[in-house]
């Protein structure tokens, strides 16, 4: 189930009128703006809401894929620099859940544009990886977040 059925279904597209939603599935503009939402929601959630951080991640994620599929690469990089923002914001406030849960869904991201777009997935597994490395510099307790990026465990 892509995210857009996935927010339709649960009722999640509060304020926008039923000629809407069928636009939002169709329109990379709007999967733009809905990453800038998911950012605005993201931060709020962190430390508060870890339901909503996992649901963000993983959404972000389905929008990385449905944008692969559509050939949009520009909606794929922005994607990715999201993810970027979400890591980094859940080290910066030492939010292991957040940390762990980003990373999960950013690897996951990799193993899946390797498939069939080898240079993109590359591309993550290395943001993955440099991440990885910034948690470790930024003294995240070692053990608390394990990130697996194939080659071992980092953390």
């Amino acid at each position: 189930m892509g995210i857009w059925s996935f927010v339709k279904e649960a009722g999640r597209l509060v304020g926008i009128g039923k000629a809407a939603e069928g636009v939002l599935g169709h329109d990379a503009r709007h999967r733009h703006r809905a990453l800038g939402q998911l950012l605005l929601a993201y931060n709020a959630a962190l430390g508060r809401m870890q339901d909503a951080v996992s649901v963000i991640s993983d959404a972000t994620r389905e929008i990385a894929l449905q944008a692969r599929e559509d050939g949009d690469v520009a909606l794929v990089t922005l994607a990715v620099r999201y993810f970027n923002t979400f890591v980094r914001s859940a080290i910066g406030r030492r939010d292991l859940h957040a940390m762990n849960d980003a990373f999960y869904q950013y690897r996951r991201l990799a193993c899946e544009l390797l498939a069939d777009r080898p240079d993109l997935g590359l591309r993550v597994a290395k943001h993955v990886k440099y991440y990885a490395d910034f948690a470790r510099h930024e003294r995240v307790p070692e053990g608390e977040c394990q990130v697996d990026i194939g080659g071992g465990t980092h953390g």
